[in-house]
């Protein structure tokens, strides 16, 4: 007898081991993408009730502008770059005590719009739109990576500190003419997922 699980019922099930639906799809894509980054925050305060007050402040001006992307399809990535850089801003300055870096602010957009693109449009409707736009996640892996083909590092600086918009952007724009016949989350899941060598042996 031949298994009658299809595709969509396994991929149901992965995204809920892994996220929290509780709160939706994509309240659950933000929350699981700031667990990301959240560990190279510093001096946050020491009770869980005071850091949940800066998140909430820092999800609320998120979701703001996330449902930008998935309302709508922008006219080119010149665009969709001015919504990125626009949503960096904000998220970075949203608690004034505790700004966020432009490291861990594309960390936590970039990875947050990935795994909404990996929910599947059924889910998240929308999320295909906007997605050849979309800025690779920077991290230790990803930016090791690129370096094999020629890109920077940052002068060997931690991605987390990675502190201003123009050489964050122009890293971006270095990916997209390395690979400009491609779309760049493309290369991305093909770039990660080779960073683990899985063997059934």
């Amino acid at each position: 007898m031949e298994p009658q699980t299809s595709d969509k019922d396994i991929t149901t099930f992965w995204i809920k081991v892994y996220f929290n639906l509780e709160d939706g799809y994509i309240r659950a894509a933000v929350k699981r993408a700031y667990r990301d980054f959240n560990r190279t925050l510093e001096s946050l305060p020491k009770k869980e009730g005071d850091r949940k007050i800066l998140r909430d402040i820092w999800i609320e001006v998120f979701e703001r502008k996330l449902k930008e992307v998935l309302s709508s399809t922008f006219p080119s990535q010149n665009e969709f770059d001015v919504w990125h850089q626009s949503t960096c801003f904000l998220i970075r300055t949203a608690n004034e005590n505790y700004p966020l870096s432009q490291g861990q602010a594309q960390k936590w957009i970039n990875m947050t719009l990935k795994y909404l693109f990996a929910m599947g449009e059924t889910n998240v409707p929308g999320i295909k739109n906007n997605y050849p736009y979309f800025h690779i996640p920077l991290d230790r892996i990803i930016i090791g990576k690129l370096y094999n083909f020629g890109l920077g590092n940052f002068d060997g600086k931690p991605w987390s500190k990675i502190n201003d918009y123009d050489s964050y952007y122009n890293y971006q724009k270095d990916i997209r003419r390395l690979y400009k016949d491609r779309i760049p989350m493309d290369v991305e899941f093909e770039l990660f997922n080779s960073s683990y060598n899985l063997s059934v042996d």
